[in-house]
């Protein structure tokens, strides 16, 4: 899974984790998608071979992941700024 997080709670299992790769040099996961973005150079990363987060609520800039599985899921769209948790 990758995530572009400002926040993040949730209870979460991590196999063999590295913490604190620099974010351009994370070689772990789906990365992030081509087009030209880059990793902020003063940006860091947390790489696993296997994560297992549970009860997440995240403000989040975009979330990549090979199997994404979001029980009871509930979406809704408002004006202004309103968390999505």
């Amino acid at each position: 899974i990758y995530i572009d997080v400002a926040d993040l709670n949730a209870d979460a299992v991590f196999d063999n984790i590295d913490i604190g790769v620099a974010a351009k040099d994370a070689s772990k996961g789906p990365g992030m998608k081509g087009g030209g973005e880059q990793a902020n150079p003063f940006g860091f990363a947390q790489q696993a071979d296997k994560a297992t987060l549970s009860d997440v609520k995240q403000t989040a800039w975009a979330t990549t992941a090979g199997t994404f599985k979001l029980s009871g899921l509930k979406m809704s769209v408002s004006t202004g700024v309103k968390e999505c948790y």
